[in-house]
């Protein structure tokens, strides 16, 4: 592994890690949804209060129904 390619990956690290210090903060729900395949990335503490659930309930499913109520196919 090239010491560039190590880098990278640092900075992916620590890109991810800000990020997940962020969304657990926001005491706004905030949900990551891939807008392709509309499965739930990733959600923050708020989310899981809110929706009475663990995370393992809600990451990995699909946003239609309890996140969003758009018919599948006809999401904006």
């Amino acid at each position: 592994m090239t010491t560039q390619s190590r880098q990278a990956e640092g900075a992916v690290r620590d890109s991810d890690s800000r990020l997940r210090t962020i969304l657990d903060a926001i005491q706004t729900g905030m949900v990551l949804i891939d807008a392709d395949s509309r499965i739930v990335v990733d959600v923050n503490p708020a989310v899981l209060t809110m929706a009475d659930a663990r995370r393992e309930e809600i990451v990995g499913t699909t946003c239609l129904g309890r996140i969003c109520v758009a018919v599948a196919g006809r999401c904006r």
